[in-house]
């Protein structure tokens, strides 16, 4: 029972984050984020709507926060703001960062983002090593992935 009502909570998620940033995305006066701290302000206005998702972000673990985002507001994000097409500058400056995969960089601006809502050091550097790691041990497991 207790998962059937998380799952009915995480697509009632889904459902209101969508809808919201399908307005969000329509209002000119909120441009796709051109680098990590207009990110964090876009994820500010897109908190301000649901207090609730905010309040249970920040109480959650970090880790636990960051994926109960992934496939309602992650998608969103990384679909509008251009980390799968890679027609964005946010694209651009993550990559430059040394990401090139959209889930990586929707987990940097998450991560980031709970940590600055937390009061903690962002660890850029160390959240973009754990990445590049993580593809250096899937590609020697693996074989080369195609990063463009």
């Amino acid at each position: 029972l207790t998962n059937i009502i998380i799952s009915l909570c995480k697509i009632k998620l889904f459902i209101y984050i969508w809808l919201f940033f399908i307005k969000y995305m329509n209002d000119k006066t909120y441009p796709i984020p051109k680098n990590l701290s207009e990110c964090f302000t876009a994820l500010d206005n897109i908190f301000l709507e649901s207090q609730e998702d905010l309040e249970w972000f920040k109480a959650s673990p970090e880790d636990e926060a960051v994926s109960g985002f992934h496939s309602g507001l992650g998608r969103i994000l990384r679909n509008e703001w251009g980390l799968w097409s890679k027609d964005t500058e946010l694209y651009t400056v993550l990559n430059e960062m040394g990401l090139w995969h959209a889930d990586d960089m929707y987990g940097l601006i998450m991560t980031s983002y709970y940590r600055k809502l937390h009061g903690e050091e962002l660890n850029l550097k160390e959240q973009i090593q754990q990445f590049i790691n993580y593809w250096k041990d899937y590609e020697k497991m693996n074989g080369p992935v195609e990063k463009d």
